[in-house]
């Protein structure tokens, strides 16, 4: 594992990445499983273009590169 970079890129998120659904409507779990799992898709997706070094979310230490960056 890397221990120093030069030119880090460095992402800290404010908060938790997650989806929230409204809690006024009723849905079925298969229904709303789907919907996380593609809302986390599209944020992973969006943190990936950015080629980070070091990713900090809330409380939460993610180390890792992507290879293509």
């Amino acid at each position: 594992m890397t221990s120093q970079y030069k030119n880090a890129r460095l992402l800290i998120l404010a908060g938790a990445v997650e989806y929230n659904r409204s809690q006024d409507q009723l849905s079925s779990i298969e229904t709303l499983l789907q919907q996380e799992t593609d809302h986390l898709k599209m944020v992973l997706s969006r943190v990936e273009a950015h080629c980070l070094s070091v990713l900090l979310v809330e409380k939460c230490f993610v180390f890792a590169t992507s290879p293509n960056c």
